[in-house]
């Protein structure tokens, strides 16, 4: 499956691949790459998570020179910059992701962040800036990234700084998320759950500039009407967001925010016939399988 996206030009990872396989039964799941692990995860109980389509398209392939693979390579970049600060030998070309980077130094999330902030400028960098800085051809350190080539052609400036830091707090996020999702958990630890997803949308709206005007404006929606937090999910620049609402106002939740959000499209673009396609409370099921027609279930 990864290879299949990868092959058509996206410089994508493997995380939705991944839970479309391994999904477990009312369980979220932590998902570490190389090697591929898994954990389960418990979510709280009275609580649910509601998915809404802001209605907006993002063409991952029409747009990958200026927005998802530019990502990669700027993340390819921040991963160089600091292997030349902190002069580390690299003549194998083994370390090309900030996990790499960060299990060979063996620093905390707060650690690398720091590195960052001592290393990396925060401007943006031309690819002139770029090859002094690191005395190489830009082309030839990212060769290896799906259509780098259309990266190079359509960008003259590259924000390493702010990619860095949101990738290595987005994940101190996601092991403090997941270390503090229970079943049972107070009014407060829930409410500590929304914190982090509402800072994860400020970090990818304002650091990995992945959101989007619309999903900006569904979130706020969502936070105003009860949600205690909002972000966006998926590759960004459109498409979803997912909220987390106390179960028995879910209902009320979905009814306020397709008022005040999408009954307001209504005059820009024909929304769906059903309401339940673009605004709807889900819940973690199984991934997919094989099923035995013969196996009585």
């Amino acid at each position: 499956l990864i290879q299949n996206e990868r092959s058509i030009g996206t410089a994508c990872g493997g995380m939705d691949q991944s839970i479309s396989i391994l999904g477990e039964l009312g369980k979220a799941l932590y998902i570490q790459f190389n090697p591929l692990t898994t954990s389960p995860v418990a979510l709280p109980k009275g609580y649910s998570f509601v998915i809404a389509n802001s209605l907006t398209e993002s063409p991952k392939l029409l747009t990958l020179g200026t927005r998802y693979n530019k990502r990669v390579v700027e993340c390819r970049l921040g991963v160089e910059f600091l292997l030349a600060s902190l002069q580390i030998d690299n003549k194998d070309g083994k370390i090309k992701t900030f996990l790499d980077l960060q299990r060979t130094l063996q620093k905390s999330f707060p650690e690398m962040v720091e590195l960052v902030r001592l290393h990396i400028e925060k401007k943006p960098y031309t690819r002139e800036d770029i090859q002094k800085r690191l005395n190489k051809d830009l082309a030839e350190i990212v060769k290896d990234i799906p259509f780098s080539d259309v990266v190079l052609e359509s960008n003259t400036e590259y924000f390493v700084f702010e990619r860095a830091v949101h990738v290595f707090e987005e994940s101190e996020r996601v092991v403090r998320f997941k270390d503090l999702s229970k079943a049972e958990l107070t009014e407060e630890e829930v409410q500590r759950l929304g914190v982090l997803m509402n800072e994860s949308q400020t970090s990818c709206d304002q650091l990995y500039d992945c959101s989007s005007p619309e999903l900006n404006s569904l979130i706020e929606t969502c936070r105003k009407n009860g949600a205690l937090g909002a972000r966006l999910t998926g590759a960004g620049w459109g498409g979803c967001m997912v909220c987390l609402v106390k179960s028995d106002r879910v209902s009320e939740f979905i009814s306020n925010v397709h008022r005040e959000y999408f009954e307001n499209l209504g005059s820009q673009k024909e929304l769906p016939p059903q309401r339940e396609i673009y605004i709807f409370s889900t819940t973690p099921c199984r991934g997919a399988a094989i099923i035995d027609g013969q196996i009585s279930l």
